[in-house]
């Protein structure tokens, strides 16, 4: 069994006190909640085991689970605190809309219980959004 100890991190380019374990635990299945009762056992599992990385994201029907599994976790002195994890989660397409992008983060964030503190989310496909190129005509602005 792998332990947080033995679980290589490397650190992170923009902090020289954070880093991020090379190896996470990831939260989806098919079909989507198709097992959501056994998810945050599975996270609970995965924190005893070592993992201090998860990915997840709103389409995997996870995102909850993983804030309960951490949550039972800090109650239980499996982690000291939620600063030990890094979450990695994803904006999917169908909410990287211009109108949509905040309160899908706000959501991802609440399913967290509190806050994040080590995590980064993942842009899966921009939708409705104009991109700026120079050129040497001057300035173009492409649909993505």
């Amino acid at each position: 069994m792998a332990s947080s100890s033995t679980i290589p991190e490397v650190p992170l380019t923009f902090s020289s006190k954070k880093t991020i374990p090379v190896v996470g635990f990831g939260t989806a299945e098919y079909p989507f909640g198709a097992s959501a009762r056994c998810m945050k056992e599975a996270i609970l599992d995965a924190i005893r085991t070592g993992y201090r990385h998860f990915d997840t994201s709103a389409v995997y029907q996870s995102e909850q689970y993983l804030g309960q599994g951490v949550k039972e976790a800090l109650s239980l002195g499996l982690i000291k605190s939620r600063d030990v994890l890094f979450i990695t989660s994803k904006l999917w397409c169908s909410e990287a809309h211009r109108d949509c992008v905040l309160p899908a983060l706000q959501k991802t964030l609440k399913n967290f219980y509190d806050r994040a503190s080590n995590g980064q989310v993942l842009v899966r496909w921009l939708q409705d959004v104009r991109a700026t190129l120079l050129s040497t005509s001057g300035v173009e602005h492409h649909s993505l």
